[in-house]
């Protein structure tokens, strides 16, 4: 693993504490102030929605658009694979 793969994962995996930290917080609060009964814990897939969404907050226009494109895309070979080769266009 190259030290700038390393340290992208460090990011990523203080980032996932940070937004569980946080919702644990605001989950405790409720509790205490007695508008729940029983905390909510987030899922991973949550957590991971989360991240992508502060993300894409913090691009620019043009890079979202970049990565919506290159989004669809993926997804556009994906659905082709499935299509028979004659209406996949090949």
């Amino acid at each position: 693993m190259s030290l700038s793969s390393k340290l992208a994962t460090s990011a990523t995996k203080t980032r996932e504490k940070e937004i569980l930290r946080a919702h644990r917080q605001k989950e405790r609060e409720a509790i205490r102030e007695g508008r729940k009964t029983q905390p909510y814990y987030l899922k991973r897939g949550e957590v991971k929605k989360e991240i992508e969404r502060e993300k894409t907050e913090g691009m620019g226009k043009r890079a979202r658009q970049k990565r919506e494109m290159r989004r669809e895309k993926r997804e556009k070979g994906r659905e082709g694979r499935d299509l028979p080769r004659v209406r996949r266009g090949v």
